[in-house]
């Protein structure tokens, strides 16, 4: 997960960002399945993912949850 979000982020191509984009989203829906609650925000590479998004100055909290 943590290497397809550092592709996203560093992808400058169009294309490449919406199939890593949704690759990662994926990835997430995954995770967020299959971890216990009390488990989802406690590693390291996951908790990092979340925090590099949020830092982003185009990050949009509503869009997120779209």
């Amino acid at each position: 997960m943590h290497e397809i979000h550092l592709a996203y982020i560093n992808s400058d191509q169009c294309e490449d960002r919406i199939k890593l984009r949704k690759r990662l989203e994926s990835l997430i829906d995954e995770y967020l399945i299959m971890v216990r609650h009390v488990d989802k925000f406690t590693f390291r590479e996951f908790r990092d993912c979340l925090e590099t998004t949020c830092k982003k100055s185009n990050f949009d909290p509503k869009k997120a949850i779209e």
